[in-house]
């Protein structure tokens, strides 16, 4: 997110729709709950049969 911010900034980015505020916001609450252990993550993986 840093690197939109500074690309943002720099008018090399539009993000038009993107309330960068708001998701860093967001990703420090997940944060502080995986440091909380209340919240982990799942990598699931599918594929299309033939």
């Amino acid at each position: 997110m840093a690197g939109a911010e500074i690309m943002t900034g720099l008018n090399k980015l539009h993000l038009p729709d993107v309330d960068l505020g708001a998701a860093k916001r967001m990703a420090s609450s997940a944060m502080a709950a995986v440091k909380q252990g209340q919240l982990g993550y799942v990598l699931i993986r599918a594929t299309k049969p033939d």
